[in-house]
């Protein structure tokens, strides 16, 4: 019998264990659970409170307490006039999880932390969600400015360095990225 036999029958069997598999996966752990959440009711995402424009959104938000992970978002007024700078951190099914607002000057740059304080950063704010979040997002929004430039991530909020770190990548209000 060949090598290349060998390898053919070996990763044929591995492809064909996957697709067996993949049904079973697909149908546990919180398929279910969110299949019945969203039964018979439209799905909708909140409004933003009066004046302030969605200016980007951050899919991939997560905290946890054990181990601590946070969702920390950076953002710098790039306006020429002063605004409020509103965080809000949703679940997986557009729940609001809890908001945060601070005023931010021309020039400035501010952070807000959904979850765990970390270790890295000396947030300005924080957000205590009422559980974990996992598979969340959130999005920032302005009034009045509309030239924010923000960034966030995932990160380890117990050590500096942290153990690891994850960037979002954005998108706007419109679903761009």
């Amino acid at each position: 019998m060949s090598i290349k036999y060998f390898v053919y029958v070996i990763a044929a069997t591995m492809v064909a264990g996957f697709l067996a598999a993949a049904p079973l996966d697909s149908q546990a752990g919180g398929g279910d659970e969110r299949e019945a959440a969203t039964a018979g009711s439209p799905r909708s995402i909140p409004d933003p409170p009066e004046g302030f424009k969605v200016l980007y959104v951050f899919p991939g938000a997560r905290t946890d307490d054990i181990p601590p992970i946070a969702t920390s978002v950076h953002c710098t007024n790039l306006d020429k006039k002063d605004t409020t700078f509103r965080l809000e951190c949703f679940d997986w099914g557009s729940e609001l999880e809890g908001s945060a607002e601070l005023p931010l000057l021309i020039g400035e740059t501010v952070t807000i932390e959904c979850g765990a304080p970390t270790a890295l950063y000396s947030a300005d704010a924080f957000i205590t969600p009422g559980d974990s979040i996992n598979q969340g997002y959130v999005r920032v929004l302005s009034n009045p400015a509309k030239k924010l430039a923000c960034n966030a991530q995932v990160l380890d909020a117990a050590a500096t360095p942290p153990a690891f770190s994850h960037a979002l990548n954005h998108f706007s209000a419109k679903g761009k990225h």
